[in-house]
């Protein structure tokens, strides 16, 4: 009897210290797991993130379109895009250098985040354009980018010692017909863009 006492308490005490490192290895099993999931997030931050503006980029605001088109398909809300270019932008690259072209960049985007952030999806589309998401409608989008035109219009920019005024236009298209697609509205409001462009730039048009 003893002797089977001793033998189960043997292995009663085996059993507790293999379910204690069974739980241990569990604890470390899900702190990696915890750490690759950061991980991971962490990579899909930075894919749909532009390296120079910290806006999001081109990705990142074609999946956000594509998902708020869905949404007004539905009739959940309105969308309005916007399209912003730099007006002579390769000029500040060919007299100033393109170091001189990223900060102006940098600048414009940190502006128009800053004065369309309660309002719209702020994203570096590609070089020197800017394209902005509204779950409103064109008037409403209209006057927010209207606001950001003329608080770029009066940044102090200064290259080699010369104080010069950088100005953006914009082109405006809200989703409006039933056989709408993302590409037919965001073409829209690139074309608005060219006509703003055309008509003396600094300026911001809606589609007609």
């Amino acid at each position: 009897l003893n002797q089977h006492l001793k033998l189960h308490d043997e292995e009663r005490e085996n059993f507790n210290s293999n379910t204690l490192e069974i739980k241990q290895q569990l604890r470390d099993t899900e702190a990696q797991v915890e750490y690759y999931k950061k991980e991971l997030a962490k990579q899909q931050f930075r894919s749909l993130q532009d390296n120079l503006t910290k806006l999001p980029n081109r990705s990142a605001f074609e999946e956000r379109l594509n998902l708020e088109f869905e949404r007004w398909v539905k009739g959940e809300t309105q969308l309005t895009i916007a399209v912003i270019d730099v007006d002579h932008f390769k000029n500040i690259n060919d007299n100033f250098g393109h170091i001189a072209g990223d900060k102006t960049l940098q600048v414009i985007a940190g502006t128009l985040s800053k004065a369309l952030k309660e309002s719209g999806f702020v994203c570096r589309y590609g070089g020197e354009e800017f394209a902005i998401i509204f779950c409103s409608d064109d008037r409403e989008a209209y006057q927010h980018i209207e606001n950001a035109r003329g608080k770029v219009a009066t940044i102090p920019f200064k290259f080699k010692s010369e104080d010069i005024r950088i100005t953006i236009s914009a082109g405006i298209a809200k989703c409006q017909y039933n056989e709408d697609t993302p590409l037919a509205v965001f073409e829209r409001a690139d074309k608005a863009l060219y006509n703003a462009k055309n008509s003396g730039r600094n300026k911001v048009m809606k589609a007609k």
